[in-house]
């Protein structure tokens, strides 16, 4: 007779930011990271981690590295989103960065 099948255990989250709203495993916190940078992961999680304690979290975020990887993409607290309305491509990122080096 066959027991059950163990069941799957959810990886241990650990709260980051002042108000510890964002919640990551260690191979998430360093899978982001590897793929945005420690300064960039940083930042993105204390706007996160303020937005939600500032709304109560009514955006009823749950998936944080989902949410930390958007808030970079979009640029959350950023001049880029003021400026591009929240997004900015790779291949005008680096146009603009081109621009900036070497002027027009």
């Amino acid at each position: 007779m066959a027991g059950k099948p163990p069941v799957p255990t959810k990886p241990i989250r650990k709260a980051y930011g002042e108000f510890g709203w964002v919640k990551l495993s260690d191979d998430e916190y360093n899978r982001l990271s590897n793929d945005l940078g420690e300064a960039e992961v940083k930042r993105c999680i204390a706007y996160v981690d303020e937005s939600a304690q500032t709304t109560g979290n009514k955006n009823k975020w749950r998936d944080w590295n989902l949410v930390i990887r958007k808030c970079h993409k979009q640029g959350w607290g950023t001049t880029m989103q003021q400026k591009n309305g929240g997004y900015e491509s790779g291949v005008d990122r680096l146009a603009r960065m081109y621009k900036e080096e070497f002027g027009e």
